[in-house]
């Protein structure tokens, strides 16, 4: 994802409603640095609060800069490795951990082990791709990641640890994880004793969108002024909505703390049709926006279009309404 994608960041072709409520709600962050310019480094160091090359998430001795594995050793390991998850749950008060989506941090490490999945590294429930979207994962006509011959091997969905669909549908893989989200909102609620008091509970969204190759749902295809690209972001933005909205149907929406970010900046060689956009405007405010240049690089890079990322935290009570901070803040910081 771009720094500019979102109209919340100054994009002028996509609709966003619900990231420009979510931001609006707490502080936007315009110097949001990514641990890495590529994902598994840098999802490892949000699991973990370290530095990329701590946990061994990295590609840096392969052949190609950007990559589809998810690290040399095989990924994140969870027996020397906490994760936010694992570190939440040792406080001792919280009860549940939930994660939707792409997870690209392992498999297996002997045999069929499990040893890097979600699950190993203390989440109760996950439904998700193991891997990532990438272009083997590419879909046919019939939305199924079946366009490659490779695909069915990469690109398939999982419930916790069990394979539940292969190859995947990838058409359907953003409502099939925001369903799943939705639903341990709903499962927490119901969890409620009888002073009506819910146990803190931790959960991590992580969408495929925008990552290419660029998938939407058919009903969304053409929607928005941004060609392919921005019925991704504007599918995206549907379903930061379904979530807002379940938090408020379930009573989270007043207590709970939300941080909302990207992992990387775009992917440069898949063409302009397919990337991120990294421009950077004078203001905010999609009325009286000034342009004034566009970030150098991309992903896969240490420029800034690489690891400067849209970022938010929201926390009603706690942190101001339509609040905005220019301090450089890392994706390392969310950990303590």
């Amino acid at each position: 994802m771009g720094y500019s994608d979102t109209a919340a960041f100054g994009a002028t072709n996509v609709s966003t409603p619900h990231i420009n409520t979510l931001v609006s709600s707490g502080m936007k962050m315009t110097h949001w640095i990514s641990a890495a310019p590529i994902c598994t480094p840098s999802r490892a160091s949000i699991q973990t609060g370290r530095y990329p090359i701590r946990t061994g998430c990295l590609g840096n001795v392969e052949r190609y800069r950007v990559i589809p594995t998810p690290a040399n050793p095989g990924g994140l390991d969870s027996t020397t490795e906490r994760s936010l998850a694992r570190a939440l749950k040792e406080q001792g008060n919280y009860s549940r951990a939930g994660y939707s989506g792409k997870w690209h941090l392992g498999i297996n490490h002997v045999k069929q082990d499990r040893h890097f999945t979600p699950v190993a590294h203390g989440y109760d429930t996950f439904k998700g791709a193991p891997w990532t979207n990438a272009p083997m994962c590419a879909m046919d006509s019939d939305g199924r990641s079946l366009k490659y011959k490779s695909g069915p091997k990469y690109c398939f969905l999982t419930a916790n640890d069990t394979v539940i669909e292969m190859p995947l549908r990838i058409e359907n893989f953003t409502k099939t994880i925001t369903d799943h989200t939705v639903d341990f909102f709903r499962e927490r609620a119901n969890a409620r004793d009888h002073r009506n008091v819910t146990r803190p509970w931790f959960f991590f969204h992580s969408w495929f969108h925008v990552h290419t190759p660029l998938f939407t749902n058919r009903t969304n295809r053409g929607r928005s002024k941004n060609g392919k690209f921005g019925d991704n972001v504007e599918e995206l933005d549907d379903s930061v909505g379904v979530i807002m909205n379940a938090l408020k149907i379930y009573g989270f929406a007043n207590n709970t703390f939300i941080v909302w970010t990207s992992d990387n900046g775009p992917y440069q060689e898949e063409g302009w049709d397919n990337s991120g956009r990294t421009n950077l405007y004078a203001s905010s405010s999609a009325e009286n926006e000034r342009w004034i240049g566009r970030m150098k690089g991309g992903k896969g890079q240490l420029f800034e279009g690489g690891i400067r990322m849209p970022g938010a935290v929201i926390w009603p009570g706690h942190i101001a309404s339509n609040s905005v901070s220019n301090i450089m803040v890392s994706s390392m910081d969310i950990f303590p």
